[in-house]
């Protein structure tokens, strides 16, 4: 409506003049910016480019394939169980574990090897006996490959009797830790880190000067009571030998105290090595009736003074 007016009131020359400046139009020939099209196709190209990588993923699948791996190396793992007999000395009845345990399985502990002169005081994860120890039959679970070391001790005492390996399983009463001890009582058996031993004898000069004693009961597997066993024991009054006893040694009751009564139960004792009454005055032995003959005869070989009762 402005236009107008300033046409009608300036005329033709000044319409004219307003011709070229219409001509801005061609600047609006910016159909150049209608270039990016080009661009815009350009960019979708690419974006096609991706269905390649879409076949990539199933080269991705040979992932599970992987997998089979953990069982070529065992999982789970498997361990084992080693037993060193841990001395030098000759040992018998070494276990050998060759199973292959999964991991927590529970492991059973194996039998004690043997050594004639020492005690089976169990096994340990430890040569020196400062590790986890264990006893046979016990169970424990594994999660690693065990090395199990055999402990070894000289001697055991049990109820104040000190006892010594002499042989597979079988000991000898080798003498007492109480200085005091009144009463003795040798038992058939003894039972140590579950290994069961066979009391065989007395060791020579098991409770030689043990004043306080006064009464010994001796088991019948003991089938030897060594030379001065109980010399000087003052105070022994009575002496029960149990079923298998075959040897007395020299001296084994000198100065036992007067009257002591001996009661032999064994129908098998065929040495008696010196006097047995010596320095014990009026002692009396009791021996089986079948056997009051022979018996008498023995012991009185080498003493005229002791006095052999039958019962």
């Amino acid at each position: 409506m402005r236009v107008q007016e300033i046409i009608d009131s300036a005329g033709f020359q000044i319409s004219v003049t307003k011709v070229p400046t219409v001509t801005p139009t061609p600047t609006v020939t910016v159909t150049p910016t209608v270039s990016p099209m080009p661009t815009v196709t350009a960019t979708p190209v690419p974006t096609v480019s991706p269905t390649p990588t879409v076949t990539v993923t199933p080269t991705a699948t040979p992932k599970p394939t992987a997998t089979p791996k953990p069982t070529a190396t065992p999982k789970p793992r498997t361990y084992q169980v080693k037993y060193v007999k841990n001395t030098r000395l000759s040992v018998g009845s070494l276990p050998s574990d060759k199973t292959k345990y999964t991991s927590g399985r529970n492991v059973k502990v194996q039998k004690a090897p043997y050594c004639t002169s020492r005690f089976f005081t169990g096994w340990n994860t430890r040569a020196d006996g400062k590790g986890t120890r264990y006893l046979p039959g016990q169970t424990f679970k594994i999660k690693q490959n065990i090395t199990l070391y055999a402990q070894w001790s000289l001697s055991y005492t049990a109820s104040s009797l000190i006892y010594r390996v002499t042989g597979r399983q079988t000991v000898t009463c080798y003498g007492t830790s109480n200085s005091r001890l009144g009463k003795a009582v040798i038992p058939l058996t003894i039972k140590y880190a579950g290994v069961t031993y066979k009391v065989t004898s007395v060791w020579t000069k098991a409770f030689t000067g043990k004043k306080n004693l006064s009464s010994v009961v001796i088991g019948h597997n003991v089938s030897a009571i060594g030379s001065q066993a109980f010399y000087n024991c003052r105070n022994l009054k009575a002496v029960t030998i149990g079923t298998g006893l075959t040897r007395i040694g020299s001296q084994a009751f000198r100065n036992v105290k007067a009257k002591c009564v001996i009661t032999i139960k064994s129908t098998c004792l065929t040495t008696v090595s010196s006097k047995i009454d010596q320095g014990a005055k009026k002692m009396t032995v009791r021996v089986p009736k079948a056997k009051y003959s022979a018996y008498n005869r023995l012991l009185r070989k080498h003493s005229r003074t002791v006095l052999v009762k039958r019962f």
